[in-house]
């Protein structure tokens, strides 16, 4: 079998000898002298060396899928016809809506932050969730950092006392109703004037199951004897989640808040009033 050697040069279509194994033969130099070493290949075509089947080693590989869109003039794009025209023009909608997509998204899950934000972020979430994501229009209040207002949009009046809360593995508690009615007091509003208790109870638990826990019976009842309505932020999230299926329940809401007590909604976005 005849062998094809050139210095700094590969062989990469030869003769074959079945009987005789890959080996490995020296490449000469100028000199005479071995400059490297390289395997004689085995090829499954027989024949002589074709044309051009040599290469450097150190050539550089011409990549295997260029880009089209490389250097491609622009102003080509205006010589389209009605398919080409047709497919943008579906492409920009598409694009549009998931746009759109994304952006209801990205506030279906910051509607969720009231679950674990704490303090003045609270505070400062939920009224924003209030008047974004249910339509009740609020503003915080410049006399304490747990305190905010819902207000009538037109007039701009305050028509309904909030308060938040927050328990990192506990409920509803005594303590927390006394204060929303030393609040109320404190701003002049009679005891019959409509307060909101929010509490993000067992914020600390580690799932839903271990936070879906019911306000205790007697603080639902004690709640509706002092005119004041509590709701879990787990309850003002599945509220949002039920107006957005297309279900009705903020009506709910604010006749509950006429007359206190507890505002559940469950896991199946059924909402129920508890009075004790």
């Amino acid at each position: 079998m005849r062998t094809f050697f050139v210095s700094g040069l590969v062989p990469v279509h030869a003769e074959q000898d079945k009987k005789r194994p890959t080996t490995t033969q020296p490449v000469l130099g100028r000199t005479g002298e071995p400059v490297t070493r390289c395997p004689v290949l085995k090829h499954a075509n027989r024949g002589k060396v074709a044309p051009g089947s040599f290469r450097h080693y150190n050539q550089p590989m011409a990549p295997e899928n260029p880009d089209p869109k490389k250097d491609y003039p622009q102003y080509l794009d205006t010589l389209q016809d009605d398919t080409e025209a047709s497919i943008r023009e579906r492409v920009a909608e598409l694009r549009a809506e998931i746009d759109r997509l994304e952006s209801q998204l990205d506030e279906t899950r910051k509607s969720k932050q009231i679950l674990f934000l704490m303090g003045v972020e609270l505070r400062d979430e939920l009224v924003r969730f209030l008047t974004v994501g249910l339509d009740l229009p609020g503003k915080v209040s410049e006399e304490s950092s747990d305190a905010f207002w819902l207000v009538a949009e037109a007039v701009g009046e305050e028509w309904c006392l909030g308060e938040v809360r927050e328990s990192a593995s506990g409920n509803v508690t005594r303590e927390m109703l006394a204060r929303v009615e030393i609040n109320r007091h404190d701003a002049g509003k009679p005891d019959d004037f409509p307060a909101l208790l929010v509490v993000n109870s067992f914020h600390e638990k580690e799932n839903l199951e271990d936070r879906d826990q019911a306000v205790p019976p007697e603080m639902a009842r004690r709640a509706n004897e002092d005119h004041i309505l509590v709701v879990r932020t787990l309850d003002l999230v599945r509220l949002r989640q039920k107006e957005q299926s297309g279900f009705a329940g903020i009506k709910d809401l604010l006749e509950a808040l006429r007359e206190g007590g507890w505002f559940e909604v469950n896991a199946t976005l059924i909402s129920k009033h508890h009075r004790d």
